[in-house]
């Protein structure tokens, strides 16, 4: 097999080497095989020079010397543009049908000019394929010319950006709050993106229901979606004690470690939100797999049968400049009069919140570790 291939090869750059005079004398050749080598070398040449010898090859006597000529003129592009062009006032029929298929194959801009006058051509083949190359030429700069709108339109400035300006939220299971208006709100498809990228790096969080996320919004804006805020529905409601914030602190370690991550710089206090008390906790997370360090802010607001744990998270680069923001979302947080609050619990209370934090966090980190780089998010259609 070695011996076979070498002189091939071997044959091949010397060809290649050849210079178009020689390759002149051997399209002058008797034989037809003599003549296709030397079309299949100057099309790879892709010079004009070499354009020039191949056009007069498209009256070659032999059906595959004229169509290797045409081959190799569509290969070498523009530069074979010019003597195409001259071949559309030749006297021969065929030689003007080639070279307005090469043309309308070569796709440059420059040839409708010259090929419009061939729809009034005398040859009805000619005329016809004066017409498709003219077609694909016209569709080529349609297309050229809506790639132009859409990069235009992409790279014009977007409008400034008001970091007072607010929307509301209000939500039909009893909580509202306002978010920065230049903010979007994840669509369904969206959240079910992040409950299959959830399953399939945290598939020790089997109760990872998306059902219980209310609302996720975000910055369309910023680096990869790391800025959101989402707001997760437990059942039962959170009672506000020293040993509800130790369960509470060291189910979230433990669940993050059961997901192959890690949380450190965890702080758990007692806040006021919406006029009531709230379990607030802070605390940085990471993954081994990834080099990405999520900063998470949790506010859970016990109401009657329910806990609303808010879950602001970012890049721990960002949070200092983020923080503010949270901060006036939280603060904007209202429940409904008739969500009376109450410490009665239902059973099992403490999994269902703790499993409902943990979710909340999880989407934190996600969003921005995981679905942007899988390719998985979608912006809403404006």
């Amino acid at each position: 097999m070695c011996l076979a291939v070498a002189p091939a090869f071997s044959g091949g750059i010397a060809v290649r080497a050849a210079d178009t005079q020689t390759l002149a004398l051997q399209l002058q050749s008797e034989r037809a095989l003599d003549r296709m080598k030397a079309v299949q070398t100057l099309g790879e040449m892709r010079n004009a020079e070499a354009a020039a010898l191949l056009v007069k090859c498209l009256n070659d006597p032999h059906i595959g010397v004229r169509t290797g000529a045409a081959g190799a003129l569509v290969r070498i592009g523009p530069p074979a543009v010019r003597p195409l062009v001259q071949c559309l006032s030749s006297s021969n029929k065929d030689l003007r049908r080639a070279a307005a298929r090469a043309l309308g194959d070569i796709g440059d801009m420059s040839a409708v000019e010259a090929l419009t006058p061939l729809l009034a051509d005398p040859d009805a083949s000619v005329k016809r394929v004066a017409e498709a190359s003219l077609a694909s030429l016209n569709a080529k700069a349609k297309a050229a010319a809506r790639m132009e709108a859409e990069r235009k339109a992409q790279s014009k400035p977007s409008p400034p950006v008001d970091p007072n300006a607010t929307a509301e939220f209000k939500s039909k299971q009893g909580f509202s709050f306002a978010y920065p208006a230049h903010w979007a709100i994840a669509t369904k498809e969206q959240t079910r993106d992040i409950a299959r990228v959830l399953k399939s790096v945290a598939p020790n969080i089997q109760q990872a229901d998306m059902n219980r996320v209310a609302v996720l919004v975000y910055d369309a804006a910023s680096r990869e979606f790391a800025e959101s805020l989402n707001v997760v529905v437990s059942r039962g409601a959170m009672p506000i004690n020293d040993q509800s914030r130790e369960q509470y602190a060291a189910a979230v370690t433990d669940g993050y470690r059961r997901a192959s991550g890690n949380v450190t710089d965890i702080n758990v206090s007692v806040t006021q939100v919406a006029g009531r008390d709230a379990m607030t906790i802070r605390f940085l997370a990471s993954w081994p797999q990834v080099n990405k360090f999520v900063r998470h802010w949790q506010v859970a607001v016990p109401a009657k049968c329910q806990t609303f744990i808010f879950t602001c998270s970012a890049r721990d680069a960002d949070w200092a400049r983020l923080e503010p923001v949270f901060e006036r979302m939280i603060n904007s947080v209202q429940l409904e009069p008739d969500i009376a609050s109450s410490f009665d619990t239902l059973p099992g209370y403490a999994r269902g919140i703790i499993i409902g934090g943990l979710i909340g966090g999880l989407i934190g980190f996600f969003i921005m570790a995981f679905i942007k780089i899988a390719g998985l998010w979608r912006k809403p259609s404006e």
